[in-house]
């Protein structure tokens, strides 16, 4: 029998208004990292990266983390071919698109590791754009933003992720343990004593997991 999924966007919205807690979020923002590799090595670009389209399903005592709706992916293209792209439309949902995806440049793996960033924020603080439905203004808005503000008073390691992606181009390789690595320094750095006992570990779970008692306690996610 299948076992029923829920995505972070149902479950986020099962709060009523409030966001994850930073190391629920940073966990979270962990796989994310991780399915978008597996997407990525497999040669793909998702194109419409966003908390809906991840899901946790229950595997025994954890919740698996995936990445769904390949609706909009795209095989990787050559460099050489993705330059020569003339006309290029916006792809994916306006809240969590890249600006190169505003600016009409080609999409690249960074893209898709930006989308998951701002997917980050929206989960753990809200995003400045969240409640704006027109593109000129979403994206002007994601542009102006000065990083210091976008990031807020979370730890620097958000301030690195965020200024790293920024530095990046559809050219690019992703050094996904790098990103990987600043999730976990998230977890560990503010994960308390009492949190380490709960759920046995401080790192970033393997193939995708997130131990089921670390999702806050009056989460509805059966």
């Amino acid at each position: 029998m299948e076992v029923a999924a829920i995505s972070v966007s149902n479950l986020l919205h099962s709060l009523g208004g409030r966001k994850f807690p930073l190391t629920l979020a940073a966990q979270l923002g962990c796989n994310f990292v991780k399915a978008l590799q597996e997407v990525h090595n497999a040669g793909y670009l998702h194109r419409d990266v966003k908390p809906s389209n991840f899901v946790l399903k229950k595997v025994e005592n954890t919740r698996r983390v995936y990445i769904i709706d390949f609706g909009l992916a795209k095989e990787i293209e050559n460099n050489n071919v993705a330059a020569k792209k003339k006309n290029i439309e916006f792809v994916g949902t306006l809240k969590y698109a890249s600006v190169n995806v505003h600016k009409r440049k080609p999409y690249g793996r960074n893209d898709d590791l930006m989308s998951m960033f701002y997917s980050f924020l929206e989960i753990s603080s809200g995003l400045p754009w969240g409640d704006d439905d027109e593109e000129e203004v979403v994206a002007l808005k994601k542009i102006e933003i000065k990083p210091r503000t976008l990031i807020g008073n979370k730890p620097e390691a958000v301030y690195q992720i965020y200024m790293k992606l920024l530095s990046l181009t559809y050219k690019d390789s992703i050094d996904y343990a790098w990103f990987i690595n600043k999730f976990k320094s998230l977890i560990t750095s503010n994960i308390g004593p009492a949190d380490r006992t709960r759920t046995g570990t401080s790192q970033c779970r393997q193939q995708n997991e997130i131990p089921r008692d670390n999702v806050i306690s009056d989460m509805s996610v059966d």
